[in-house]
């Protein structure tokens, strides 16, 4: 389904249509407050749980994703985590991002510390 929306950029309009997803295209994830799942800037429908759990994100590695700065890690190696326990977070343009689990997992590695600044796609958790 297409939205059209009006933006001004540099004093001139543009009409735009976005396309709604329906799905989570991507492998990376971040979590607002709200817990609406959030890709950069991308809104995106998963969210709660059991939506992050059935969707293609359920992965092994967590990949940063954008440069940014670890703020702080919450989780443990060995650690037990449930699909949306806030793994760590990483703040980026000026915001904090939690970056949450995508699977009932277990933390094998952390790859990064808190205070590390990290670049985009840079692999910074590893779960079983």
């Amino acid at each position: 389904m297409l939205k059209k929306f009006k933006v001004k950029v540099n004093k001139k309009l543009y009409e735009v249509e976005v396309e709604e997803l329906k799905t989570v295209p991507e492998s990376h994830i971040n979590v607002a407050k709200d817990k609406k799942i959030i890709r950069n800037t991308t809104m995106v429908l998963a969210s709660t749980p059991a939506q992050l759990k059935s969707s293609p994100l359920a992965t092994k590695e967590i990949i940063a994703p954008l440069p940014g700065l670890i703020v702080d890690v919450l989780v443990k190696e060995g650690s037990k985590v449930k699909v949306g326990d806030r793994i760590l977070v990483l703040e980026a343009m000026k915001m904090e991002n939690a970056i949450v689990a995508v699977s009932d997992s277990i933390i094998e590695k952390i790859h990064v510390k808190k205070g590390d600044l990290v670049n985009g796609n840079q692999l910074m958790v590893t779960l079983q």
